[in-house]
């Protein structure tokens, strides 16, 4: 990251950015390897040694949605539309041992401080703990927005057997692509490597996200290589806040969330969640380790990426 972000700025996106009103909303289309590539996070040091939380991004500029093509976002954007007047509840699952050799030790506090800012805001939803095939297929239905919590696979030569690992085994995608074709407003993919499109279809960005878009979800939060577990849980809380409490559109949310992780001090975020940081128990190191920055690189943050409307 540290080599790949500065030269995609240097290679044409920080002109490209010039070139943009401050604030815009930007669609990318990605094709063949670019797809591969977290655009939103290109930048560079503002000025020689400056730490990442001062670097300048493209995330900083303007906003940066991705499209698997035009068709699907105009479809997207119908879908958001009927979404717009119409009570909204949430699905939240997690399956944090789906793999024992790899567990997730924050997916269970994830989804409790998601399910928990949702109901405080007078909204209903339901919580599918050590969620499983069966039972998620059965729930997603009933409900407008999805919240997964879990480890995924991405086969980019196979992209339809690109998976979600629940705790009966993998909830592939063309086991999602049978979901009844309904209006849904977002779903939200806290899961490594769930952006990753597939090879097959040069043309075409085929993934998680982008199935998910068929089915009617208008709008997916995905990530592009594998979660930090805590980093996740600050980023989708501080996005459910901003686009539920606050009302920015889910694209804009991202980005502030984003922003605001990679500045946070460990101090800024242990008051902001509680108990997901462990504080020293020493005065002068939890000091020290108060006025740190701890999700500042963008390996942490930059994974994130928003699809559709």
């Amino acid at each position: 990251m540290h080599h790949l972000l500065p030269w995609l700025w240097e290679h044409g996106l920080r002109d490209l950015a010039a070139e943009l009103p401050a604030g815009a909303l930007v669609t990318l289309v990605p094709v063949g390897v670019l797809g591969l590539l977290p655009v939103h996070a290109a930048g560079g040091p503002a000025a020689p040694g400056a730490p990442f939380a001062d670097w300048d991004f493209l995330l900083d500029r303007v906003l940066v949605r991705y499209a698997p093509n035009a068709r699907i976002l105009a479809e997207a954007r119908r879908r958001a539309a009927e979404c717009e007047n119409r009570p909204l509840t949430l699905l939240t699952m997690d399956a944090p041992d789906a793999l024992p050799d790899s567990p997730l030790r924050y997916a269970r506090h994830e989804t409790a401080v998601i399910a928990a800012r949702w109901r405080a805001g007078g909204n209903t939803g339901v919580t599918l703990p050590d969620a499983s095939g069966p039972q998620v297929l059965a729930a997603l239905p009933r409900h407008s927005v999805w919240h997964w919590s879990c480890h995924a696979q991405a086969w980019p030569d196979d992209i339809l057997q690109s998976a979600l690992h629940l705790q009966d085994g993998p909830l592939r995608l063309r086991d999602l692509l049978d979901v009844p074709e309904s209006p849904r407003r977002l779903a939200v993919l806290s899961a490594c490597d769930s952006h990753v499109t597939g090879r097959t279809l040069p043309d075409e960005a085929v993934s998680l996200p982008g199935g998910l878009m068929q089915i009617g979800v208008a709008g997916v939060v995905a990530t592009y290589w594998r979660a930090h577990d805590q980093a996740a849980v600050f980023v989708t809380a501080k996005f459910y806040e901003l686009w539920r409490e606050r009302g920015l559109p889910p694209p804009a949310a991202l980005a502030h969330a984003q922003r605001w992780l990679r500045r946070a001090t460990q101090g800024e975020l242990d008051a902001y969640l509680p108990g997901v940081l462990i504080r020293p128990k020493d005065p002068v190191h939890a000091e020290r380790w108060s006025a740190q920055r701890v999700f500042d690189v963008p390996y942490r943050w930059a994974l994130f990426a928003f699809s559709g409307v």
